[in-house]
């Protein structure tokens, strides 16, 4: 398993809080402040993905089975274990 921490620190304000902010410019900053966060993290669980996907390919799965057993689409698990 991958040891990926991320550097970036949650938001403390939700996605609904922020859309509540009345200053624009305060609102903006703090949804760029939370899509850095999100995409940070989305980044994380590729790694997470990909890695879990390439343990069960040495582990005998075939691509098939791989994208059945996830519910992952047969064209990813293929380029996701190039």
């Amino acid at each position: 398993m991958m040891d990926t921490v991320s550097t970036q620190e949650k938001p403390t304000l939700s996605l609904a809080d922020i859309a509540k902010i009345k200053d624009h410019a305060t609102r903006v900053r703090a949804a760029v402040e939370y899509r850095a966060y999100a995409l940070a993290r989305a980044k994380e669980a590729l790694d997470i993905r990909d890695a879990a996907m390439a343990e069960m390919k040495a582990d005998g799965t075939s691509l098939p089975k791989i994208a059945e057993a996830t519910g992952v689409n047969i064209a990813t698990v293929k380029a996701v274990l190039r």
